[in-house]
């Protein structure tokens, strides 16, 4: 199998794509603990994006290099 996709059965899924809305990037409990989660969840079953509602912090840099896709309500 190619790309991000993971067989159940016989048939092929699409990984399940997990939104997580934060505050901010800055260092802070929810923050770190997003992160870590992220990084050690399995790819192939989980896409993962992050929507800090306040500019991006000091996490950002950690998200982007796990090519998780990150994003800010107020940029």
């Amino acid at each position: 199998m190619s790309g991000n996709l993971t067989q159940v059965g016989a048939a092929v899924q699409p990984p399940i794509r997990v939104v997580h809305v934060l505050p901010s990037l800055e260092v802070g409990g929810a923050e770190t603990v997003a992160t870590r989660l992220i990084g050690a969840s399995d790819r192939t079953s989980f896409a993962h994006a992050v929507l800090a509602l306040l500019p991006v912090g000091e996490f950002e840099r950690d998200l982007r290099a796990m090519n998780v896709e990150v994003a800010a309500v107020r940029p």
